[in-house]
C-alpha cells in the first residue's frame, strides 16, 4: 500500500496508527500412511491421511519516506498461536507530506527464507 498524505500542520509530530484483527492462516503438511504404518495402529486410530500443521506468521514493516520506522513479526494469540492476531501500533511521523508504505506478508515459520531468524525469535 503506497499513500501520499499531507499530515496536518501545528505539532512537531503526527501519529500513524495501524489497527487490525485477523485469524492466521493454517499451514498443513499431509502424507498418506503405508499399509505397514496402518497395521501398527489401533483400529480406531487408523486414518489413511495424517496431517500436521502450524499457523502462519506475518511480517509487518512500516516505512516512511523509504526509511523503516517499525518492523515486527505478528503471530496469532493463544498457546498454539491459532487465535486471532490483534494489531495496534502507533508511530511518530514528522508533519508534512510523506510517502508511506506498509508491508504485510505471510511466512510459514522459521524455515521460510523470507524471514531473518532474529525476527522470528523476537
Amino acid at each position: 500500500m503506497l499513500l501520499d498524505y499531507p499530515w496536518p500542520q501545528g505539532d512537531d509530530a503526527a501519529r500513524l496508527r495501524l489497527s487490525r484483527s485477523a485469524r492466521p492462516e493454517r499451514i498443513e503438511l499431509c502424507r498418506v500412511l503405508s499399509a505397514e504404518e496402518l497395521a501398527t495402529r489401533e483400529v480406531h486410530m487408523r486414518q489413511r491421511l495424517e496431517c500436521t500443521g502450524t499457523t502462519a506468521s506475518y511480517l509487518l514493516r512500516v516505512q516512511v519516506d523509504g526509511g523503516t520506522v517499525g518492523e515486527s513479526v505478528l503471530r496469532g494469540s493463544g498457546l498454539r498461536h491459532d487465535r486471532p492476531i490483534y494489531l495496534l501500533r502507533d508511530y511518530a511521523v514528522p508533519t508534512g507530506l510523506h510517502q508511506l508504505r506498509v508491508i504485510h506478508r505471510a511466512s510459514g515459520g522459521e524455515g521460510d527464507p523470507g524471514f531473518s531468524a532474529d525476527l522470528v525469535r523476537a
